[in-house]
C-alpha cells in the first residue's frame, strides 16, 4: 500500500469512514493507478461501489493487464450486483482463461480458488495430496520438489512443512503462494492462521482482513479476522466484528467479538450478543459479568462473578474483577478478601496486587508484601512495583520511591508516549476544525449534560460527586462516549462539509442513555477540555466545568498512580506529565479567548476545599441548579466510583490534600524545570 493508502486504512480502522471517503475523493483526482486502487478499496468498505468501479476503470485504462486491478474490479462488481456485466467485460478483454475463471469466482463474493500448478501434472499433485492425507509429510515434500512457483503446490508444500512442525517454513511457503495468486482468500486465511501461531495475532491480522475482503460472502475469513482483531486489541475490531456477525449471526466467536467491541460504550448490546451464545461457550461467563458491571447492574454483576467462583474458586479474572467492582462500590472488606485470595492462588498476579495496595493500607509486616517483592522480576513485575510503591510509602518512603521510579520506567517502555501526536491532534482541533465550527450556528439540541473536565488527579471526581449529590443530577463517570459522537462532526468539518451538529448531539445522548439510562447526567471524561468548542456548538444547553489544581500536586498524584494500560501514556515520565499539563493550559487559554466569558465554569480544587459552600453554590449556579445543602454531604451517598479516587470521595472534604508537593520538592525538580521550559505558570 502507498502512504496515502495507509492513511486511508487508518481512518477506516479507527472508525472514521466519512473522512476516509472525503480523502479518497480528493486523492482520486490523481490519475495514478495505485492511488485509484486504494481509493476504490475505501469506497467498497463504505458502501459506494459505483465510485469504486469508476476509479478502477480509470486505473485499468492505464494498466489494462494488471491482475490486482482486475481482482479489485471483480469485487466492485460483486458489491454493485454487476457480476453478469462484468463477466462479459472479462470475456471481451481476452484475459487468460484460468485468470478469467478466478475473476468470475471473485465477482461471486465467495473467493477464488488457487489455480497455478507450478508445472506439475494433476497426477503428481494428487499423489502429493494422498501423502499429506496419510501423514507422510516428507514424502509429500519430495513429491513437490520439482515444481516451479505455483499457488497449488506451494499450498501443499506449506501443509507438509506444517505437518512436520516447521511453522516458519510453512508460513514461508504460504507467503510465496499468496504472492503468486494474491486474490485467493483461502491462502490468505491459512497464512493468517499460521502467522498467528508463529508471530502473534497482530502480525497475522492483515492477512486475515485481506482474506475477508477477497471473499465478502464467506463467514469463516470474516470470523477469523474478527478473532485476531480481538486478540490483538486492534482498532479495527468493531468494523471486523460487525462484518463477522452479519455473515455468521449465530457463530459464538463472532458473537463474542461483537460483544467485546460493544462492551465499553454499549454494554446492553454486548449482553444481547452474549445471551445468544451457548451458556458454556469459553469466556462467556466472565464477559457477561463485565458487561453487567459496565451496564450499571452491579448486584447482577456480583452474582455473575460469584457463579464463576462457585465453579472455580481461584479464577484470577473473576476474583480480581469482582474485587475491583466491590472497591468502586465502597465495599472495601470483601474486596480485600477477594484480592488476597487471588494473590494466594496466583502469586504473580500484578493487577490484584496493585488493586489491593490501592484500596487497603498494608502494615509493614503484612505477609503479602514479600509476595509482591518476589513478583518484581516476574511477568507482571511492573504492576507489582506500583503496588509496592503504594504499600511502602507510609513506612519506607525511599524504597517506595525506588519502586515507583522502576514501575514508571517499565510503564513508559511498554506504552511509550507520543507527545507530537497529542500536539498535532490539538493543533487540528484548535486550528482548522474550530475555524470551520466557530461561525456555524449552534444546534437546537435540548441536551443538558454537565461535563466535568480537567487533568487526572485534579479533583474532577470530587467535583462530579458534589454535583451528583444534587437531586437533579446523576454521576455518569468517565463514559468515553463524547469523542466518538463528535468524530463525524470533526470529520465533516475537516472535509469541508456542513458539520452535523444536531446529529452529533443526538448520537451522544443515545450513547449515554444506552450506558446510563435517561435523565440529566454528569460526564467526567477527562479530555473534554480539548473539545469545549465543539461540545457547546453541538449542545448549547450543556454545562462545562473545568477543574484546576496546582500542577505540582496534580503531577505528583499522576506520577504515583498507575492508570489502565495504554491510557494516559504521558503519566509515566516527568517530561510527559509536563507536556500534558502544558497542553491543558494551552487548551484552556484557547477556549477562554475563543468563547464568551461565561461559556464554561472554572473551579479551583484548593478553593473548593477552603470554601466548600461558597464554591459549591457558584458551581450549581453555573449549571443552572438551585442550591441544595445535600451536595456538601456527597460522601454520605457516594455511589459507584470507577476512578482511582474511589476511596477519597467517601470522606468529607479536607484541606490536608492541598500542598502535598512541598514534602516532595526535590523529587519534583525535573517536573518544575519541564513546566518552566513550556511556560506553565506555577502558583506562589
Amino acid at each position: 500500500m502507498t502512504a496515502d493508502a495507509a492513511t486511508l486504512r487508518r481512518l477506516l480502522d479507527t472508525g472514521r469512514p466519512l473522512l476516509a471517503m472525503a480523502r479518497a475523493r480528493e486523492a482520486a483526482a490523481d490519475a495514478d493507478p495505485r492511488t485509484l486502487q486504494a481509493c476504490a478499496r475505501v469506497a467498497l468498505e463504505v458502501g459506494a461501489p459505483a465510485e469504486a468501479e469508476a476509479w478502477l476503470d480509470r486505473a485499468l485504462e492505464a494498466r489494462p493487464r494488471e491482475a490486482a486491478l482486475w481482482a479489485d474490479r471483480a469485487l466492485a462488481a460483486h458489491a454493485a450486483d454487476g457480476a453478469r456485466a462484468f463477466g462479459r467485460r472479462v470475456r471481451d478483454a481476452g484475459l487468460p482463461p484460468a485468470f478469467a475463471a478466478a475473476l468470475g469466482e471473485l465477482a461471486s463474493g465467495r473467493g477464488a480458488r488457487a489455480q497455478g500448478t507450478g508445472g506439475l501434472a494433476p497426477k503428481a499433485l494428487a499423489g502429493a495430496q494422498r501423502r499429506l492425507d496419510a501423514g507422510d509429510w516428507r514424502g509429500a515434500e519430495a513429491a513437490l520438489a520439482g515444481a516451479t512457483p505455483g499457488a497449488v503446490p506451494l499450498g501443499l508444500l506449506a501443509e507438509a512443512r506444517l505437518g512436520r512442525g516447521d511453522g516458519a517454513g510453512g508460513a514461508q511457503a504460504l507467503q510465496r503462494a499468496a504472492a503468486a495468486e494474491p486474490w485467493v482468500a483461502a491462502t490468505r486465511a491459512r497464512l493468517a492462521e499460521v502467522a498467528a501461531r508463529v508471530q502473534g495475532p497482530a502480525a497475522a491480522l492483515p492477512q486475515a482482513a485481506e482474506a475477508a475482503r477477497l471473499a465478502p460472502r464467506l463467514a469463516a475469513p470474516a470470523v477469523l479476522a474478527a478473532r485476531l482483531a480481538l486478540a490483538a486489541r486492534a482498532p479495527a475490531l468493531a468494523r471486523l466484528a460487525s462484518a463477522a456477525l452479519r455473515l455468521a449471526p449465530r457463530d459464538p466467536h463472532a458473537l463474542r467479538c461483537a460483544a467485546e467491541a460493544a462492551l465499553a460504550r454499549d454494554p446492553r448490546t454486548a449482553l444481547a450478543h452474549l445471551r445468544r451464545m451457548p451458556e458454556n461457550a469459553p469466556g462467556r461467563a466472565l464477559l457477561e459479568a463485565r458487561a453487567l458491571a459496565a451496564a450499571g447492574e452491579d448486584e447482577a454483576a456480583l452474582d455473575a462473578y460469584g457463579a464463576i467462583l462457585t465453579e472455580a474458586p481461584t479464577d484470577l479474572a473473576a476474583l480480581t474483577g469482582r474485587a475491583q467492582l466491590l472497591q468502586s462500590l465502597g465495599r472495601a472488606e470483601p474486596a480485600e478478601t477477594d484480592l488476597r485470595a487471588a494473590i494466594r492462588a496466583h502469586p504473580g498476579a500484578g493487577l490484584a496486587m496493585r488493586a489491593l495496595a490501592y484500596g487497603t493500607a498494608l502494615a509493614p509486616d503484612d505477609p503479602v508484601l514479600p509476595v509482591m517483592r518476589a513478583a518484581l522480576d516476574g511477568p507482571e513485575g511492573r504492576l507489582a512495583a506500583y503496588a509496592l510503591a503504594r504499600a511502602e510509602a507510609p513506612h519506607a518512603p525511599e524504597a517506595a520511591a525506588a519502586h515507583l521510579a522502576r514501575a514508571n520506567r517499565l510503564q513508559s517502555e511498554a506504552f511509550p508516549y507520543d507527545a507530537e501526536a497529542d500536539a498535532a491532534g490539538w493543533a487540528r482541533i484548535a486550528g482548522p476544525l474550530w475555524n470551520a465550527l466557530r461561525d456555524v450556528p449552534p444546534s437546537d439540541s435540548p441536551a443538558r449534560p454537565v461535563f466535568v473536565t480537567g487533568l487526572p488527579r485534579s479533583g474532577t471526581t470530587l467535583v462530579e460527586q458534589v454535583l451528583a449529590a444534587h437531586p437533579a443530577l446523576r454521576a455518569g463517570g468517565e463514559m468515553g462516549v463524547l469523542q466518538p459522537a463528535l468524530a463525524p462532526l470533526y470529520d465533516a468539518a475537516e472535509a469541508g462539509m456542513a458539520p452535523p451538529l444536531r446529529a452529533a448531539a443526538d448520537a451522544y445522548v443515545d450513547a449515554v442513555e444506552r450506558l446510563r439510562g435517561p435523565g440529566r447526567i454528569t460526564d467526567k471524561s477527562i479530555h473534554t477540555f480539548l473539545h469545549v468548542g465543539a461540545v457547546l456548538r453541538a449542545m448549547p444547553q450543556a454545562s462545562v466545568v473545568v477543574v484546576r489544581r496546582d500542577p505540582r500536586d496534580t503531577a505528583l498524584s499522576i506520577w504515583r498512580n498507575h492508570f489502565p494500560d495504554g491510557t494516559h501514556r504521558y503519566a509515566a515520565t516527568w517530561e510527559g506529565i509536563a507536556e500534558h499539563v502544558a497542553l491543558f493550559e494551552a487548551a484552556l487559554a484557547h477556549w477562554r479567548a475563543a468563547l464568551p466569558e461565561d461559556a464554561f465554569h472554572e473551579i479551583a480544587y484548593e478553593d473548593l476545599l477552603a470554601d466548600p459552600e461558597g464554591r459549591a453554590r457558584a458551581l450549581l449556579d453555573a449549571c443552572g441548579l438551585e442550591w441544595d445543602a445535600d451536595v456538601l454531604r456527597f460522601h454520605e451517598r457516594a455511589g459507584r466510583v470507577d476512578t482511582l479516587s474511589f476511596e477519597q470521595v467517601r470522606a468529607p472534604m479536607h484541606a490536608g490534600r492541598v500542598g502535598a508537593w512541598r514534602r516532595h520538592a526535590a523529587e519534583l525538580e525535573p517536573l518544575v524545570a519541564a513546566l518552566e521550559r513550556r511556560g506553565v505558570a506555577l502558583p506562589d
